[in-house]
């Protein structure tokens, strides 16, 4: 079984190998550690990492069901001569051939449309209230981040992935992101300023569960 190992050095204690979707690893390495070490320790776990791969891969092909703004919908696969998708009660139907690759681009397309509309609007309301405009907001799939704040450019960099979790927990990471603005790093004034925003925020953001860094 192939797959894609993806290294990253980290202020960390010990090797720690994470298994996605689509044949990704990856592995985050202490500073101290040799890379050649950290390659060794990867071999050591392969027929652990390929097991949870065929866990993954198993998981995902008897699924039907997606996330989207914190709630499961039901997926339905329905034929057509053109693509698109219908978000109904709680389903989400998506119309396509029966090229599979081209039913998860639409389903891509769906997180990214919706991402877009979401996300701007919270902006436009949260822009107002901290007091600061951005210049751009741009969206991608992301592995590692929720998000991330160009201070210089004023941009704002969003997950689509984010668009699967609860609309509380989306408008914490958008006001953390916001708020770079005032503050570039995450110091003791930062967090002040972005408790002065959104009181709750920490109780938000446990709706993350943490998986991925702001």
């Amino acid at each position: 079984m192939n797959y894609e190992v993806k290294f990253t050095r980290k202020r960390i204690k010990n090797i720690i190998i994470k298994v996605r979707k689509y044949g990704l690893v990856e592995v985050s390495v202490p500073y101290f550690v040799n890379m050649n070490r950290a390659k060794e320790f990867l071999e050591l776990k392969s027929t652990w990492i390929k097991q949870r791969m065929q866990e993954l891969l198993a998981n995902q092909e008897t699924t039907n069901q997606i996330s989207f703004l914190g709630k499961n919908y039901e997926l339905e696969f329905e034929l057509g001569i053109t693509t698109s998708f219908l978000l109904q009660d709680n389903k989400l139907i998506i119309k396509a051939t029966k090229d599979s690759e081209k039913a998860k681009k639409i389903l891509d397309d769906f997180y990214k449309l919706k991402s877009r509309e979401i996300f701007s609007e919270i902006l436009k309301r949260f822009c107002v209230i901290v007091g600061k405009d951005i210049k751009a907001l741009k969206l991608r799939k992301m592995t590692t981040r929720w998000g991330s704040c160009n201070t210089r450019k004023a941009y704002i960099n969003l997950n689509t992935e984010l668009v699967k979790k609860d609309i509380l927990a989306i408008e914490a990471v958008i006001m953390h992101e916001l708020t770079h603005l005032y503050h570039a790093d995450h110091s003791k004034a930062f967090y002040n300023k972005l408790l002065g925003f959104m009181p709750d925020y920490y109780e938000r953001i446990k709706l993350l569960k943490m998986e991925k860094e702001i």
